[in-house]
């Protein structure tokens, strides 16, 4: 039985900002975070993979939840209280919320047991999030140990 990989698209649109950068994004700013998500498993009888409904199902609705029209935000980040008194769509990460972190976040504490939890015979292969439409990050399961992320459990209000 043959191995294919598929990809599905999400997009979302985030606010974030970076504590100690040097430059302008120290301030709270916005992006149309693009998703690349490639999971891979063997051919099934149907002529699928999985259907992308499943990926969608899985993966969207937690993007839908949490980070769409969400604040991104840094733990020690004085607008986290605020935001969360007022009511509003804010998720904490221990660590800067950069590109690259957003995205190992994503893959290794987020994605990952979704999709096991969708469909056993599911890998994910490989996660590229668009941070512009010009910078990305991405994230490989074969450059990367099968452990947890180095980010803490993050925060969902």
């Amino acid at each position: 039985m043959s191995h294919v990989t598929i990809t599905r698209v999400f997009e979302i649109d985030y606010g974030h900002r970076l504590l100690k950068h040097p430059g302008k994004c120290v301030n709270y700013h916005g992006h149309r975070g693009r998703f690349e998500v490639t999971v891979r498993a063997p051919v099934g009888a149907d002529g699928m993979v999985v259907d992308f409904g499943v990926i969608k199902h899985a993966l969207g609705n937690w993007l839908d939840a949490y980070w769409d029209h969400a604040m991104i935000l840094q733990a020690g980040d004085e607008l986290y209280e605020r935001m969360r008194d007022m009511g509003m769509k804010v998720y904490l990460l221990e660590a800067p919320p950069t590109v690259e972190n957003l995205v190992q976040h994503f893959a290794l504490d987020i994605a990952r047991g979704l999709l096991r939890h969708a469909d056993e015979a599911l890998v994910l292969e490989h996660v590229r999030l668009y941070e512009t439409p010009n910078c990305w990050a991405d994230w490989t399961r074969a450059t990367t140990k099968s452990t947890p992320t180095f980010l803490s459990m993050a925060t969902y209000e």
